[in-house]
């Protein structure tokens, strides 16, 4: 990601300025590679400062570990219907009522660290810790829109469209979990903010960079 910072730094401004006003406590931003920092971000020049710091030094990061270490911290392993362990952690959380949930905007190139597999398309794990997540919510009686993840691509890699387009389009499980949506970061920003959630009004696309 290090050669996409200046965009992902982009996206994420004006993600802030949409959206400040939705959460009077302001916006939460985790990176991957340390989960169990959050930083509250009240204002385009507080995400700006931090940004500058946080430039990623590796090619890839391990997608799958740094979500499931978000995941256990949203809803942990074997609590029940009603639990209060179902707080709002995200990369970067937004303010919502409990009926709209909280969308978890995840910035990346797709080219994640990828364990040895068989696969013809190696998710590098993702798929399963999506799947956990969507049992988790289940099991503690949430409904499909209180946690959605929001993909965001930056760069052109064929192997990471590939990994969004099938995140998106085929993880679904029974109930009609449908919970993922991904976009390219040139895309317009209020599909950006709500893809996972609408599922009608705004459908991924395939072409979105050309």
């Amino acid at each position: 990601m290090h050669d996409h910072w200046r965009d992902v730094t982009g996206t994420l401004e004006a993600l802030v300025y949409v959206l400040k006003n939705v959460d009077p406590d302001g916006l939460e931003l985790r990176f991957i590679d340390e989960p169990d920092n959050s930083y509250t971000i009240k204002n385009v020049s507080d995400l700006s400062r931090l940004l500058l710091s946080k430039a990623p030094k590796s090619a890839k990061c391990s997608m799958m570990l740094g979500l499931g270490d978000l995941i256990d911290k949203l809803i942990p392993p074997r609590e029940g219907k009603g639990s209060s362990a179902t707080r709002r952690i995200s990369l970067l959380k937004v303010g919502r009522t409990e009926k709209r949930g909280t969308n978890i905007y995840i910035m990346t190139n797709g080219m994640w660290a990828a364990p040895d597999t068989d696969a013809a398309l190696n998710l590098c794990g993702v798929d399963d810790m999506i799947r956990t997540l969507i049992g988790r919510l289940e099991k503690a009686g949430q409904h499909r829109g209180y946690v959605t993840l929001q993909f965001i691509r930056f760069g052109h890699d064929p192997t990471a469209k590939k990994r969004l387009r099938h995140l998106d389009n085929n993880i679904i499980e029974a109930r009609g979990w449908d919970i993922v949506d991904h976009r390219y970061w040139r895309g317009a920003v209020k599909p950006m903010m709500i893809g996972a959630l609408d599922e009608d009004n705004y459908p991924s696309e395939d072409s979105d960079d050309g």
